[in-house]
Formats: C-alpha cells, sequence, structure tokens
C-alpha cells in the first residue's frame, strides 16, 4: 500500500460484536486467522478472508487490550495470551480456542487489566491498572488501597515469576471531610501495554497518577525494570505531585489534596532509532507532551507539546514511529482541565526523533453534522504508520489516511454508520478510541465504536483493501 494507491481502499468485511456496545481491542492478524478480544470476554478466532469465526473462548470479563500471539519455531500460531477485567491473564491454544491455564494476576476488588501483555522467550508480562480511580467519586468509600504494578509469568505454567509494584503499600493517613479513612500512596496504575528491550534486558512500562495522598515518584513517570528479576533500574517522572481520582471531578471529599491534573502515561513506550542511529525512548502524556528518553538511564534528551492537555489527553493513546519521524495523534478534548496550556490542537504531529522538532502538524475540524460531545473530531486513539503513510482513526468515527511527509489527507472513510456482517449481527460503528488500525499485507483493520464519555458506540471490526479485494 502506498501514497499513490491508497485511495482505493474499500471496505472487504466487517464483523459484529454480539451483546456490545464498545469495540476497543486491537485485533492481532496472522496470514489465515484474525485474533481478538470483545467486550463481553469473548474471544475470536476469524477466518482472515471473511470474517467468518473459527473457534471463540469465553472470558471470566471484557478483553480490551490486544492478545499476543506466541508462534512455533515454524511461525504457526501456537498460544494466545491476554488478560481480562476480572484481572486474570490467559493462555489458549490458537488452533483451538482450548484454555491452558488461567491465573489471578491482582487481588484487590477493582483490578483489572486494560493494556496488551507482552511476552520475551518464556516470560509474560502482565500491566495492572484498575477501576478505584471512579470507585473512589464515592463518599463511602475508603480511598484508595490499588496500587500498581507489572506482574511476570511463565508462558508454559502460568506460575508468577515477579512482581514489581509503583508504589510502597498503601497505609491509613488521615479521614476525609465526610469522616472516611484515607489510605496512601496508592495508584500509578499502568493501563497501557508495556514495552520489551531485550538487548539491555529491560521492560519500559508507563504509569497514571497516585489516586490518593501522598504522592510518590513514580506515579506519571516511565520504569525501566529488569525483565529476569522486575527490579526497578530506573524511573523518569514526567509530571510531579500527580495525586486525582474521580472524587475531583465533582468536588467529593475523596479528592486528594494535590488535586492534579490527571496526567497518566497512556502511550506504550516507543524503543526506537533516530535517524543518527541512537537508541531513543519516546512516550507521550495526556498533558499533551512528548518526550525522548535515554534508554540506558531514563535521562532527559528532549520535550516538545504536541496539544494543549487535559483529562482525556492530550495524547492519550499510541504513538508511531520510524528513524524520520515520530506521528503523534493529538485528542485535546474540551474538558476544562485548569492544568491545560495552549490553544488545543487535536489532529496528528509528525516530530523529527533526533531532536524532537515539529516537521508538520495537521489540525483537523468537525466534520460531523451535530456539535456535541460525541462529535470530538480529535484523535484519542493509537495511530499507525508505514514508510509512506500514517492511518488514524477519530473521536468522530472518521478513519483517515495521511501523507507521512507532510501529513495532507489521502483517503477518508466514517465508520460511524450500519454494517452488514456475515455472522448476522447488527452492526454499527461509532467512536474509534484507544486501540487504533493496525495495517498488514495492504490490509487495514480498525475496531469502532465506544460508549463512555458520551463518544459514540458500536460494536464492529472493519476490514479495508485495496478495491475491496
Amino acid at each position: 500500500m502506498t501514497k499513490d494507491n491508497v485511495g482505493q481502499l474499500q471496505l472487504k468485511w466487517a464483523f459484529a460484536f454480539p451483546n456490545a456496545t464498545r469495540s476497543r481491542a486491537q485485533p492481532v492478524v496472522t496470514p489465515e486467522v484474525v485474533f481478538t478480544g470483545s467486550q463481553d470476554g469473548t474471544i475470536y478466532a476469524l477466518d482472515s478472508d471473511n470474517g467468518c469465526p473459527l473457534w471463540t473462548f469465553n472470558a471470566d470479563g471484557e478483553v480490551r487490550g490486544s492478545l499476543f500471539v506466541d508462534t512455533d519455531d515454524e511461525g504457526v500460531p501456537e498460544t494466545i495470551l491476554f488478560g481480562d477485567f476480572t484481572a486474570h491473564a490467559y493462555a489458549v491454544n490458537a488452533q483451538t480456542g482450548e484454555l491452558l491455564w488461567k491465573t489471578k494476576v491482582h487481588d484487590h476488588e477493582a483490578a483489572i487489566v486494560t493494556g496488551s501483555v507482552i511476552a520475551h522467550e518464556d516470560t509474560l508480562i502482565v500491566p495492572l491498572s484498575s477501576l478505584e480511580v471512579i470507585l473512589a467519586s464515592r463518599t463511602d468509600y475508603q480511598c484508595c488501597t490499588f496500587r500498581g504494578a507489572l506482574v511476570a509469568l511463565s508462558i508454559s505454567t502460568g506460575e508468577e515469576l515477579w512482581r514489581t509494584h509503583t508504589t510502597d503499600r498503601p497505609r491509613p493517613t488521615i479521614l476525609s471531610s465526610a469522616g472516611t479513612q484515607q489510605y496512601g500512596p496508592s495508584g500509578a496504575p499502568i493501563w497501557a501495554s508495556p514495552t520489551i528491550d531485550a538487548e539491555r534486558n529491560l521492560v519500559y512500562a508507563g504509569t497514571g497518577e497516585n489516586y490518593s495522598s501522598p504522592a510518590n515518584e513514580y506515579s506519571d513517570a516511565v520504569l525501566a525494570m529488569d525483565l529476569d528479576s522486575g527490579e526497578l533500574i530506573w524511573s523518569a517522572q514526567l509530571t510531579r505531585d500527580d495525586a486525582w481520582n474521580g472524587a475531583c471531578s465533582r468536588n467529593a471529599p475523596n479528592c486528594p489534596e494535590e488535586d492534579g491534573p490527571d496526567y497518566d502515561i497512556g502511550t506504550s513506550p516507543i524503543l526506537t532509532q533516530d535517524e543518527n542511529g541512537r537508541d531513543i525512548i519516546m512516550v507521550g502524556q495526556k498533558s499533551g507532551m512528548v518526550y525522548a528518553l535515554n534508554p540506558d538511564n531514563g535521562g532527559l534528551i528532549w520535550e516538545q507539546r504536541a496539544g494543549s492537555g487535559g483529562t482525556m489527553g492530550g495524547i492519550h493513546y499510541g504513538m508511531s514511529a520510524n528513524a524520520e519521524k515520530l506521528f503523534v495523534g493529538v485528542s485535546d478534548l474540551p474538558t476544562n482541565n485548569p492544568y491545560n496550556v495552549g490553544p488545543s490542537h487535536p489532529g496528528i504531529h509528525a516530530f523529527r526523533p533526533s531532536t524532537g522538532d515539529i516537521l508538520w502538524r495537521r489540525d483537523l475540524s468537525n466534520q460531523c453534522e451535530e456539535s456535541r460531545f460525541l462529535c470530538w473530531h480529535g484523535i484519542s486513539a493509537a495511530v499507525s504508520s508505514t514508510d509512506e503513510l500514517v492511518f488514524a482513526g477519530g473521536l468522530d468515527g472518521i478513519l483517515r489516511a495521511f501523507d507521512a511527509d507532510n501529513g495532507d489527507i489521502l483517503w477518508e472513510t466514517t465508520t460511524l454508520q450500519d454494517f452488514g456482517a456475515p455472522n448476522g449481527i447488527e452492526a454499527r460503528g461509532g467512536a474509534i478510541e484507544a486501540d487504533g488500525p493496525i495495517v498488514v499485507n495492504g490490509k487495514v483493520y480498525v475496531t469502532s465504536g465506544y460508549d463512555k464519555w458520551n463518544e459514540a458506540p458500536g460494536n464492529v471490526l472493519l476490514v479495508y483493501s485495496l478495491n475491496g479485494e
């Protein structure tokens, strides 16, 4: 697929998820099978030619992250690995859907897995987040006792190998103004996929804000841990003193004294080389800032602003890069966050990896017939790129292909519509949120539909190919 023929993209097939109002598990594509999770916890193996189900497996909870496909020595899919909303990790036979093992990875009642798991050799790395940030809005809730973590499991057995938390164990601190016991430190969840650095034997992860006081040094930070032991090797905090939970949006008693900006790191750290051959880590933040770090020690190489920031981003989910350019989607949703800086720039930005210089910026405009919140045109979902093209899906449901050299829009289509699906389920697209499009062998795969924060619900996985072939 090139900039010359991308305009020929047409819908090849659509798959409708039953009993779903959101679709945000990025698919994994192999030559013959597309594997994906869903809102009701069903794992699907779909025929890559037509989207017809080959087998299904039912997890205990919603599967939001992408699946990891472990292959045999011949490259044939062998094991499907993933986590769910009940904080379980699973291994499933890729050929049959048979359960191989299931492991509970966190015992907190609100713990969840939202980020994609990642594997290296026989080690599976699972990021841990939670819903406690929302539960804390209740006046009678004793906030907060969850703490983020990376957990390493054996791919062969599901046995835990190591665990590293992002805060010390929470302890009683003060009573809230409503007389409810408070605990801290807490939070610093890891809700994006970690990144493996096999050369340095490290795994990198970005964290979110603390849920309660005191804020610690590992929130809103990039952490580097030893792959064999989980030992923390270095940390780079991008925003200090960020303690926040859902109570702060309502001026409720459980809001911590910091009342921070809620500037999580929701993007997976990108480990790459710049155009000079130097290894760098690049990471985006809900603050609207992009950072380049030294992978040896976490030292800052450069920082650059892409958007004004906000509770929903700023830079919400993933970025994409090659040696010459870093591509960043900016949401800049108007959430009245008092910490936001400067004008909003919803759209796509391209930076030079070696210096952080802005190469181009493509601000997007509202093409929705309505002006409601669900029509916001920013890019919250992760973006994907090839040498010539950048693909991004908007909160308004529009999927676009941009020229990687200058940001010109070369192709676009709306997913906010009804589709025909081979499984006979009513199919409709909506907002494109969290997981973005992926490009494999001349085809573009994207999920559409998200029912939170007044965005447009939907339940489809869409596949586009040149001339629909």
